[in-house]
């Protein structure tokens, strides 16, 4: 099963605490349950009366989030809300958060209110398209006429469908989508790792709601684009429509559902990130290889991506902002002496340096993803094996946090996780094929990236007392030195993360684990 339908039904349905076999859940059902959240209703109400002085569980804030039914006024059930949260002020801790969640609650009433009609009218237009493409006899050319000028918005800009698009992904002060700057930040509220993966569910329940409405806009402003005009040029019009609606599909994906899914991740770095490794040991004493992790949040939400922009296979690489070494001093082995126990650690000797010039390295973390970002062709390819290499579809960059109470490695910022994000369609290759990532620009790599080395004093420590012994020198690439090879997934996504000056192997092959 797709993850696509994990999302729409079965998981959904159990996370409500609802038998798989429920019917499917419709857009319009979609559209109630954000009217729910938006209007903070008065499931929110019944449950602070419930839990009057404890915390309210995050999962009867999920059920109240998920169920249907339309109120008759939602502005009176906020209303109703603030006055009971004023009236528990005395509680201090929890009315601080209550009043936190209630002025969320109406920033996304306010959004709610200003894109309701727009997606009303494009609902209403899809009903009436099969009457105006062939179901109905009765409907004239010049019907179809008027009807392809309301969709173009002739008559009014209000009535057409690019201008009720728009709205529903509107700006807000961060560059994204102001509709999820409210909502993902409201349903990770008291999010935990053996959570996070059913709330990013919702989260991509309520992004396939919002897409599968934009998506029903570019049909009807496609059937308007063939229909009228001159039809010498309907294949511009209709590049010039499909081109809108990807750019600001790409605006939804790139600035709100992949942040989104991958501060989720964060609860769980260990695994999402850093291919189950230990950050320490790994990054500089380079040992296994990467693996996915069980139940991946990157991998599940690279899917949803991918099937959107027409992939049904692919990769997508990460690669996080990183210079040797990721930290000053790693664990070894323990010592099994019985009369004189310790444990061994490596240290490193001096300056990491240029291990052709010999001088020490200046380049800084945010460097290496500066001067990635701006390559053409992008700085990494894939290499498929005996089928030459493919370059990525598209790259975009990410600038998140953390999330609360998600462990951070040594060497990693909690409040600035940045990394790059390579797109890659694989729709053409054979299954199981194998690949490997390679450098994409050639020329960039050479005048910028030098190939590192560090030196390492392994050190006993023993009650206080520290005993230097071997030494040993790693040289480390921006790229793998043996980046290994990976096997393509007969369908859906692979979705590694690469720490540039890491890793001595990087994949799943060669070799058993």
């Amino acid at each position: 099963m797709s993850t696509m339908e994990f999302v729409d039904t079965e998981l959904l349905h159990k996370s409500n605490g609802e038998s798989s076999n429920d019917p499917e859940i419709s857009p319009s059902q979609g559209l109630a349950v954000l009217k729910e959240l938006w209007a903070a209703g008065s499931r929110f109400a019944d449950l602070q009366r419930e839990y009057a002085g404890r915390k309210i569980p995050i999962e009867k804030i999920f059920g109240a989030l998920l169920g249907f039914g339309d109120k008759p006024d939602p502005l009176a059930d906020i209303k109703r809300q603030l006055e009971e949260i004023n009236a528990k002020l005395d509680r201090v801790l929890a009315g601080i958060q209550e009043i936190q969640k209630g002025l969320l609650g109406v920033s996304l009433l306010s959004v709610y209110l200003d894109i309701s009609d727009s997606v009303f009218l494009i609902e209403k237009y899809a009903e009436a398209l099969p009457n105006y493409v062939g179901g109905d006899p009765s409907v004239t050319d010049a019907d179809r006429k008027d009807f392809a000028e309301k969709l173009l918005g002739v008559r009014s800009e209000r009535d057409g469908v690019a201008f009720c698009a728009q709205k529903l992904i509107k700006l807000g002060p961060n560059n994204t989508p102001l509709l999820f700057d409210l909502l993902y930040p409201y349903i990770t509220i008291g999010v935990t790792a053996p959570t996070s993966f059913d709330c990013f569910l919702r989260g991509a329940f309520v992004f396939r709601f919002v897409t599968d409405v934009l998506m029903k806009g570019m049909i009807l402003e496609l059937f308007a684009a063939a229909v009228t005009g001159d039809q010498a040029k309907l294949s511009e019009r209709a590049e010039k429509v499909t081109k809108k609606y990807r750019k600001w599909m790409r605006t939804l994906v790139d600035n709100s559902f992949l942040p989104f899914a991958e501060r989720l991740a964060t609860l769980g770095f260990l695994d999402e990130y850093m291919g189950r490794h230990d950050t320490r040991t790994d990054a500089n004493v380079p040992l296994e290889l990467w693996r996915p992790a069980p139940r991946s949040i990157l991998q599940s939400a690279d899917t949803v991506v991918a099937r959107l922009m027409g992939y049904s296979k692919g990769v997508t690489l990460r690669v996080l902002a990183n210079v040797a070494p990721i930290a000053q001093k790693v664990p070894a082995s323990k010592s099994s002496g019985a009369i004189s126990p310790g444990t061994y650690e490596w240290e490193i000797v001096g300056q990491t340096v240029d291990a052709v010039t010999r001088k020490p390295v200046t380049l800084t973390k945010a460097e290496v993803l500066d001067k990635m970002e701006p390559s053409a062709p992008p700085f990494f390819q894939v290499n498929l094996k005996g089928s030459g290499s493919m370059i990525a579809q598209h790259t975009s960059r990410a600038r998140i946090s953390f999330m609360d109470g998600a462990p951070v490695p040594p060497g990693f910022d909690r409040a600035n996780l940045t990394f790059l994000r390579y797109e890659f369609s694989l729709n053409g290759a054979p299954d199981r094929a194998q690949f490997s990532f390679a450098y994409g620009n050639p020329p960039l790599l050479m005048s910028t990236f030098p190939l590192l080395e560090t030196t390492w004093q392994r050190i006993y420590i023993e009650d206080g007392h520290r005993f230097p012994e071997d030494k040993k020198t790693f040289k480390q690439a921006v790229l793998d030195m043996n980046p290994g090879e990976f096997d393509l997934p007969a369908e859906g996504q692979l979705s590694p993360v690469l720490v540039p000056y890491a890793y001595n192997l990087f994949g799943q092959r060669p070799g058993p684990r």
